[in-house]
């Protein structure tokens, strides 16, 4: 039997993020869960189908996990597609090593589940609990924005290892030894339990696309998750829909496509463009952490946004 033969057999969970009705759907239970959030939910062209924008402080999914990896089991895989503009705040005004979920069922209580995570700095991590035992995979190099991140998770029971990759690269590792602890659990997309605001903002909120979460219950091989390539490149514009009814945005005035943003600087003239840079917050309207935008236009009149300058 060929390679993807045998995963689609072991795949117990699949969420693809194409929306219908303000909902998606799991595809091996056809369990259906709304897109929580201000605004309507926002497909773009995805790694595979569509991939669901979030704006990085309203929109989430809370769906659910029924037992889908048996008690005893030793191996499991979990994937997904990611796509960042930035990282997200976590606390207004100092740093943190704290992470925020970017899709999680992880339960610190009974010590069961796993969770993609993600910090202010970019840095990342896979948590699970195998044997009654938190394994905690981290990495150290930010999560590279504006490009498809394919993070893997494989449990493998025969090598007693787990090994998070990120578009096929292995890029940590830790000793799996025992059953992988699984129960039936709140799958969150986007956010996790534990809640920073500033004001009504969500401060651990997920900025970004993600796509096609999938959950095995075996170790898929490493040849085969390496194979994995994104079918579109990673569209992380924000839709034109989300601001279509906003009758007090401007409609002939340079600024970002969403988000906080002020104090302009800098404008020059390059390659037929003009270019104006200005401080901005990705994550949300309002001030923290703040990036140098930068937006350009051939005529000052029609402005596009390019990508965060620095």
């Amino acid at each position: 039997m060929a390679a993807t033969a045998q995963a689609d057999a072991a795949l117990v969970a699949h969420f693809p993020m194409d929306v219908r009705g303000g909902q998606i759907t799991e595809q091996i239970s056809g369990e259906r869960y709304y897109v929580q959030g201000h605004f309507s939910p926002e497909n773009l062209p995805g790694a595979e189908g569509q991939a669901l924008r979030f704006d990085g402080y309203t929109s989430y999914i809370n769906a659910r996990l029924g037992n889908i990896i048996a008690a005893g089991t030793k191996s499991m895989t979990v994937s997904m597609w990611v796509a960042v503009p930035c990282y997200p705040i976590i606390k207004i005004d100092e740093n943190t090593s704290e992470q925020t979920p970017i899709a999680t069922c992880l339960d610190e209580t009974k010590k069961t589940g796993f969770g993609f995570y993600i910090g202010f700095d970019g840095r990342y991590s896979f948590r699970t609990y195998i044997g009654g035992w938190p394994v905690n995979i981290n990495v150290t190099s930010p999560l590279p924005t504006y490009q498809w991140n394919n993070l893997t998770a494989v449990i493998d029971g025969d090598s007693r290892t787990v090994t998070l990759y990120n578009n096929g690269k292995a890029v940590g590792a830790g000793r799996a030894n025992g059953e992988v602890n699984f129960s039936a659990c709140e799958f969150k997309m986007g956010r996790g339990d534990v809640e920073n605001y500033a004001g009504p903002f969500l401060l651990t909120s997920y900025n970004g696309l993600i796509d096609d979460i999938k959950i095995w219950d075996e170790a898929i091989p490493e040849a085969t998750v390496a194979s994995w390539k994104a079918e579109n490149p990673a569209d992380l514009d924000i839709p034109a829909s989300r601001f279509a009814d906003e009758i007090l945005r401007p409609r002939f005035h340079g600024m970002p496509a969403a988000a906080w943003t002020n104090e302009c600087h800098g404008m020059w003239y390059a390659d037929g463009r003009y270019h104006l840079f200005f401080q901005k917050n990705a994550d949300g309207p309002y001030m923290a952490r703040l990036h140098w935008g930068h937006i350009s236009s051939e005529n000052l009149f029609d402005w596009r946004e390019e990508k965060i300058a620095i």
